[in-house]
């Protein structure tokens, strides 16, 4: 049975479970500085993904687990697409970061294609350019001075390239674990490590960390956490899976459009514009997978 149906049907849940991390976070960097929050989005999802793992009676995945790569995997490479993602998003705002991460398709295909897992074709090729284009026309229409330099673009691309080799460290070195696993370990590990990080220079005075465990942030702490990061991160790792790197993370093209619905459901805007740059991406993901068709 082809495996394309689920795996897009995965990207789709979990880039649109995703996205709402993004007017979510701009909100919580009022009163979290971006590291504490690297730390809550992490451990708390991981620790939940974990929890349901030991529910469902799989702990023996949890026990004979790989740790030494769990650490690595966690606690180096999403840890520090964590970090580089949030500080970016406090140095620049939603739709940069948006538009910035339609480059994800891109540097997954140069790793893949250096790698000799992914034969480079016209149409994949264009498949990438369109669903990149979409993706910034999407992000930019209506908006105003959104690509002005501000300092957080180079850590929002840093977090980009951590997160290509977070996915297929996931999937390639820990095939052992099902999906709801490998993500509730390494969110756990990489909010332990970032954690250490946050406790020694907390403790050291080099940094103030800030927190807010009021309602309100404490809540939308919960939910970026759980859902944003955690479902998500089961829902991506399981498309990865089925229809690889390179096309899952074209998926990602269409997080601008999906931001611009939340924020039209908060009482904003999208324009026509914004629409079909979503069209431009769809036609990308599935003029991509042509190719994958035609070989099978």
């Amino acid at each position: 049975m082809s495996q394309r149906l689920p795996g897009n049907a995965f990207a789709f849940a979990s880039m649109i479970t995703w996205a709402t991390a993004f007017p979510a976070t701009e909100a919580l960097l009022e009163t979290w500085h971006p590291l504490s929050m690297s730390v809550g989005r992490l451990l708390f999802g991981g620790l939940v993904l974990t929890a349901f793992v030991v529910m469902t009676g799989k702990v023996r995945e949890i026990i004979h687990a790989p740790w030494k790569r769990v650490f690595f995997i966690g606690g180096v490479a999403l840890g520090g697409s964590t970090i580089a993602l949030n500080w970016g998003l406090a140095l620049s705002n939603p739709v940069t970061a948006a538009i910035i991460l339609t480059a994800m398709p891109a540097v997954a295909l140069i790793v893949e294609v250096i790698a000799g897992e992914v034969r480079l074709t016209p149409k994949l090729v264009a498949g990438i350019v369109l669903a990149a284009a979409g993706g910034a026309w999407a992000s930019l229409s209506g908006q105003s001075g959104v690509m002005a330099f501000q300092g957080g673009e180079p850590l929002l691309l840093i977090s980009v390239v951590f997160f290509v080799w977070y996915s297929r460290s996931a999937v390639r070195q820990l095939p052992m674990l099902s999906a709801t696993a490998k993500s509730g370990l390494t969110l756990a590990m990489g909010g332990v490590m970032i954690g250490i990080v946050v406790v020694t220079l907390h403790v050291s005075g080099l940094e103030t960390v800030t927190y807010d465990f009021s309602p309100g942030p404490f809540a939308l702490m919960l939910w970026i956490a759980c859902v944003s990061n955690g479902i998500a991160m089961a829902f991506w790792l399981a498309g990865v899976e089925r229809i690889g790197m390179t096309i899952a993370a074209i998926h990602m093209n269409l997080v601008p459009f999906y931001v611009m619905l939340f924020v039209l459901m908060l009482g904003g805007e999208v324009s026509i514009g914004q629409a079909s740059g979503a069209l431009l991406v769809i036609a990308g993901v599935v003029i991509s997978q042509w190719r994958t068709t035609e070989a099978s």
